[in-house]
């Protein structure tokens, strides 16, 4: 057996499909059949070309979309974290987004030919499947928007306060991985978190940035 795939039976799909109770049972099983696959962190999430379809739904983790250069500069499209939904796109060549994911991540493989059954007896699904895409192209756009019409500190500070899990303050995150989400070195990283910790917002430590000020981080970020 595939060593990332799982019983289905691990997770319960249902709870993360508002429609459910409106499908028939055959519907019901041909989404039970999606395919569960386990994914480390840092790992890239690959499909053939012929598998490149549908939607990743995350059950467990997150899941980072990004771009990158021929020079190995790097640019967070956006993140799909637990509960949340990753199109995958049919494409190949320049500019196809890479996925890797963050932290020990578990999705559902919801491809075209499972999911396009269930459109069939009820077509009303499709909006809730375009909304997802929508939710994925409208972060996007925001992550554009902060890295070219923001200042580069504001951009770090919003993504130390977005990366921080609830309820605690210290990030694990190093600075190149800052660097790689809006497309420039370690070095400038290193520059800016160094003001933030001059100014008492934080103090660092081998792969970590611990947040002393949350509110001076988030006037920082223009949150």
């Amino acid at each position: 057996m595939d060593k990332k795939r799982k019983a289905a039976a691990h997770y319960d799909i249902s709870g993360y499909l508002p429609f459910w109770d409106k499908l028939e049972q055959e519907q019901k099983n041909a989404l039970l059949a999606c395919p569960l696959k386990t994914y480390s962190n840092g790992e890239k999430i690959m499909f053939g070309a012929c598998d490149r379809n549908g939607f990743l739904l995350v059950v467990a983790g997150s899941i980072r979309v990004y771009i990158s250069s021929p020079s190995g500069r790097e640019f967070t499209l956006y993140h799909a974290l637990t509960s949340e939904y990753c199109s995958l796109l049919p494409m190949d060549g320049q500019g196809t987004p890479t996925l890797e994911a963050e932290g020990d991540c578990t999705v559902f493989h919801i491809s075209m030919d499972l999911l396009l059954p269930v459109l069939a007896y009820y077509p009303e699904n499709a909006n809730y499947f375009l909304s997802c895409i929508g939710s994925n192209m409208q972060a996007v756009l925001c992550n554009i928007e902060h890295a070219f019409f923001n200042p580069l500190k504001s951009s770090i500070a919003r993504i130390i306060l977005n990366t921080c899990p609830t309820g605690e303050s210290t990030v694990y995150i190093t600075h190149e991985q800052i660097a790689n989400h809006f497309g420039t070195t370690r070095e400038v990283v290193s520059r800016e978190i160094e003001g933030f910790r001059s100014m008492g917002l934080i103090t660092t430590g081998r792969g970590r940035i611990t947040i002393l000020d949350p509110a001076g981080l988030v006037t920082l970020a223009g949150q």
